[in-house]
């Protein structure tokens, strides 16, 4: 009975992972490398979300432009924005891993290893806080936080804002996003923000069977993992789905029993370390479960190295 149900659980998921519509899939992994026209300054990008995801909201002061998002993609994937010229956002939010990696626990500059798994950034625009504990409430603030933390790129803000300035092409590039003026850590933030709002992933079988009522998008066993999942397994309590959109995560915090050593202790406190509320420890945020077989391994810790091993978990 349990292999039945692994089998069914598994097949639902593989439908998640399918047809994911993002700007990165319109080009090259990499787009800022393409040889392309100049761009007209302030030409607005109309995003078009897919199915089975809610409207967006964009903000008023930082809507998609042509101009903003050539400076985003460069700031995404400039490894010189790293003390060591190695790391980049791209490096570990890589799009062929799903905007995550194939690794246990990011590694950053000079190889130092950092304590968690990297989280996907698909549908990052939804959420209403960041990074597995949660601890910053904006999109704005995740985005610069890499470039100054020791264990991933480790530069001060003051030679990060040194190099951007220093750069003419930066300067080009910020001017025609934001007016004239110094390069800020508030508009690199702004900037990378508008870049991840436009990483989204939907359009999946499942959003087809799901949002679009077509009833033959999924198999039979697909279908029958859908119930469980929903049902009896109560996967969706966590991992919500809803009738229009389903964005596979509630946003809160759960302590699974992940990471805990033999002698029953916590390897990482987890949400208390931003909360100092005794109920938080050993709690991460749910992820999201879009794209997932290529966001392995699994959980906060990276510990986790199959789906099947996931369910029975």
């Amino acid at each position: 009975m349990r292999r039945f149900t692994l089998r069914v659980l598994a097949a639902v998921v593989l439908c998640l992972a399918c047809g994911c519509k993002t700007l990165e899939s319109l080009g090259k992994l990499d787009p800022f490398h393409q040889s392309r026209p100049p761009l007209q300054p302030n030409r607005p990008v109309v995003i078009v979300v897919p199915v089975g995801l809610p409207r967006i909201e964009y903000p008023v002061m930082d809507p998609p432009s042509e101009a903003g998002l050539e400076l985003e993609r460069k700031l995404f994937y400039d490894k010189s924005l790293s003390a060591d010229g190695q790391v980049s956002c791209g490096s570990c939010h890589n799009p062929r891993y799903a905007f995550s990696d194939n690794r246990s626990i990011a590694i950053g500059v000079g190889f130092k290893k950092h304590r968690r798994h990297t989280p996907s950034l698909f549908n990052v625009v939804y959420l209403k806080s960041f990074f597995w504990d949660g601890r910053t409430p904006t999109i704005e603030t995740q985005a610069v936080e890499p470039f100054l933390n020791p264990e991933e790129m480790e530069l001060a803000e003051q030679e990060l804002l040194k190099r951007l300035n220093d750069n003419s092409i930066y300067q080009d590039l910020f001017e025609r996003t934001f007016g004239p003026g110094p390069i800020s850590l508030l508009k690199v933030g702004r900037a990378i923000a508008t870049f991840e709002r436009t990483i989204l992933s939907g359009h999946s079988l499942f959003d087809k069977f799901n949002s679009l009522g077509n009833r033959r998008a999924l198999s039979g066993s697909a279908a029958r993992g859908l119930d469980l999942f929903v049902n009896r397994a109560r996967c969706a309590v966590c991992h919500q789905v809803g009738k229009e959109y389903a964005l596979f995560t509630d946003g809160l915090f759960h302590n699974l029993g992940v990471g805990v050593t033999a002698k029953g202790e916590l390897r990482d406190l987890g949400r208390y370390e931003v909360t100092r509320n005794d109920a938080d420890r050993g709690a991460f945020k749910t992820p999201t479960l879009r794209n997932i077989t290529q966001t392995r391994p699994y959980m906060h810790d990276g510990s986790i190295e199959s789906l099947a091993d996931v369910i029975e978990f």
